[in-house]
């Protein structure tokens, strides 16, 4: 069946596996999975390739989807960020991590070739449980297979404009991570999050943001615990939750002194861009339908 104009090649299209959800459509308005692009694709969007550079689709800006290319060579800054999405009850948070870049990544619509190139300096690389509605349930959809494990790329934009309009908090821990490993981490998500698609199942507490994350962390840096050593009941939880993720990171030579990996709250970083983002936003409310507050928690 041929396209309608203007619509979008890369939409992915899933239903869910099993659980109360069985057989409903997976929603895809706000998290995808990425599709890897050849240069010769990418070309078809305008997009001239640069040494080190890989192309992508489902790029997620301001919720809408793009083609884009990411200089590998030209990644400056590796951060941890802890967004703490729920005040009451300090233990859920979501994890991610945040990519400072010495050249642009550069942007194209995937509907619209005819819409101007974007550039952004900053992407975030993060894990979301996607099912077929909004809302978050960590208790049943969250244990029964109600949702897919999906790995999404956004712009870190569109992230603070989540965090200014739901008022949450975002700590960050600047990572240890040589101009080798920063490069083997975003081929090494890319890789799984096309690989993974809509078919690896979410579970709250041993398949979720926090997990997965050290996983592919672990994957890049060596990390592997010592058989017959027993892991330490502080590094367990973190290797789950995002919440108490630093001692994890710190055992894995991740982190530094806590003065130097320490990095101010992304909503108190002084770059005049980002307070900006805040200012504009933090009295709109939410655009999207994200449901309930524990919906980044996953």
């Amino acid at each position: 069946m041929a396209r309608e104009e203007g619509s979008d090649p890369f939409q992915p299209f899933a239903k869910v596996k099993g659980g109360v959800d069985q057989g409903r459509p997976i929603k895809t308005d706000l998290f995808r999975p990425i599709q890897i692009l050849s240069p010769s694709i990418a070309r078809n969007y305008g997009l001239q390739p640069r040494p080190g550079e890989i192309f992508i689709a489902n790029l997620n800006h301001r919720n809408q989807f793009y083609v884009a290319g990411i200089p590998l060579d030209a990644i400056s800054q590796a951060i941890y960020q802890i967004q703490k999405f729920y005040k009451p009850v300090p233990i859920l948070a979501h994890g991610q991590v945040r990519l400072k870049f010495k050249e642009p990544v550069i942007l194209r619509s995937q509907r619209n070739k005819e819409e101007p190139t974007i550039e952004t300096n900053d992407l975030v690389f993060s894990i979301h449980a996607t099912g077929a509605d909004h809302a978050y349930d960590p208790i049943i959809k969250g244990t029964d297979g109600s949702y897919a494990l999906v790995l999404g790329v956004f712009t870190t934009e569109t992230k603070i404009i989540e965090n200014a309009r739901r008022g949450f908090s975002v700590e960050q821990w600047k990572l240890n991570l040589s101009p080798q490993q920063k490069r083997a981490y975003v081929r090494r998500y890319l890789e799984l999050s096309q690989k993974w698609g809509h078919f690896k199942p979410y579970h709250t507490r041993d398949h979720n943001c926090g997990s997965e994350m050290i996983r592919i962390l672990d994957d890049v840096i060596g990390y592997r615990s010592e058989p017959g050593t027993e892991v330490d009941l502080a590094e367990s939880l973190g290797q789950r939750y995002p919440s108490l993720v630093v001692p994890a990171l710190r055992k894995r030579g991740l982190l530094g002194s806590a003065k130097d990996s320490r990095d101010p709250d992304l909503e108190k970083e002084p770059d005049p861009w980002i307070q900006s983002i805040y200012r504009t936003h933090q009295q709109e409310g939410p655009a999207q339908p994200m449901g309930s507050p524990a919906r980044l928690g996953s």
